[in-house]
């Protein structure tokens, strides 16, 4: 939730939140996204994949699928006890993972739901909850998949 001027820390450093939305305006589709939390072992996670920490300092290479002509690179990063002001990113890549991922605004709505489905498909948890569903509801898994993937897709949305 959005805070008031007048409830914002006095210094940006003394800034701390849990999630942080990026858009990134550049031509190249994969640099280094890297940012430092308030605790050593603090876990961080972009498009809901995990990166790679060292103490508090949690560092990725992205590589972003956008849509063709657009150069804006929507991502999420979601932690705990972030610091927006260390968030830095660079088109010099480290020689940490690559995530792969989609930029979630750019994205058709076809195009999200099918990300999502794959999603679904690789967190086992989540895939054997939507098979349950499918089950109960006598429908196939894959009716399933795709109604849990736009219900997700609806509430990401107004969530936005």
């Amino acid at each position: 939730a959005g805070m008031s001027g007048n409830h914002l820390a006095k210094t940006q450093n003394e800034i701390v939140c849990d999630t942080i939305i990026v858009m990134y305006h550049s031509p190249f589709k994969t640099f280094n996204v890297s940012i430092a939390s308030e605790n050593i072992g603090d876990s961080v996670l972009i498009n809901n994949m995990p990166i790679n920490s060292i103490g508090n300092y949690h560092s990725a290479n992205l590589d972003v699928s956008i849509r063709e002509k657009h150069n804006n690179s929507v991502f999420w990063i979601v932690g705990k006890n972030l610091i927006p002001s260390t968030l830095t990113i660079s088109n010099v890549l480290n020689s940490s993972q690559t995530l792969h991922t989609k930029s979630t605004i750019t994205l058709s709505e076809k195009e999200r739901i099918n990300d999502i489905i794959q999603e679904i498909r690789n967190t086992p948890s989540w895939y054997k909850n939507v098979e349950g569903k499918a089950k109960k509801e006598n429908i196939s898994i894959e009716e399933a998949l795709k109604n849990d993937a736009k219900w997700m897709y609806d509430n990401e949305r107004v969530n936005k």
